[in-house]
């Protein structure tokens, strides 16, 4: 299942994905499993939140603040690279080795994701950075830690990741997508001066 959401419908959009997870018909009656096991809700546990390492990216973060604190929800950020290729100098030394250069950006990384983390208001918060395709990291990543969901931002034009990331993760992946586009023209926010991550692949 996979739904769009803008700025100003974060609510709603929350009251619907709960609904759809669960199978109730009333979103506003949020019951516990009966014992027949007839009823219930299938809370969001754990959200999955991709990160490209633009400012625009993280534009996602209040819908997953309000998301992940509503729902009382862990969330882990990922950061996917391209696989870093082994530097030489002219003459054919090596300058620099490929699993070198994986460590370093690993760490930077890291420390993006968790300058990202700490303006999260303290959510539990988890970290990774993974080096390969985008769409399949975040599709192993999502099974492999088990998200209930995965929080993307879609928007044109596309940062580091191509436009068609949003596409290829609905047709690929068995997990809940929620996707934030906003709308053509809307202006950005105030940017938090440490945002972005210039070193991330």
């Amino acid at each position: 299942m996979a739904a769009a959401v803008a700025p100003g419908s974060v609510g709603k959009v929350i009251v619907e994905i709960l609904s759809e997870l669960s199978g109730d018909a009333d979103p506003g009656d949020r019951t516990e499993p009966s014992p027949e096991g007839k009823r219930g809700t299938t809370m969001v546990k754990r959200i999955l939140v991709p990160l490209d390492g633009t400012p625009e990216n993280e534009d996602v973060l209040p819908v997953v603040e309000d998301l992940a604190r509503g729902a009382g929800a862990n969330v882990r950020l990922l950061h996917v690279g391209p696989w870093p290729e082994t530097v030489q100098a002219v003459d054919g030394r090596v300058l620099a080795y490929a699993d070198q250069r994986v460590e370093a950006l690993t760490t930077r990384c890291e420390n993006y994701l968790g300058r990202v983390a700490d303006r999260l208001g303290g959510l539990p918060v988890e970290r990774a950075v993974r080096f390969g395709e985008a769409a399949e990291q975040i599709l192993e990543d999502a099974t492999a830690w088990a998200a209930d969901l995965v929080m993307i931002f879609h928007a044109q034009p596309a940062g580091r990741w191509r436009a068609s990331l949003a596409e290829q993760l609905q047709r690929k992946s068995d997990r809940t997508l929620l996707i934030y586009q906003p709308p053509p023209g809307a202006a950005a926010g105030p940017r938090d001066p440490a945002s972005g991550c210039d070193e991330c692949p």
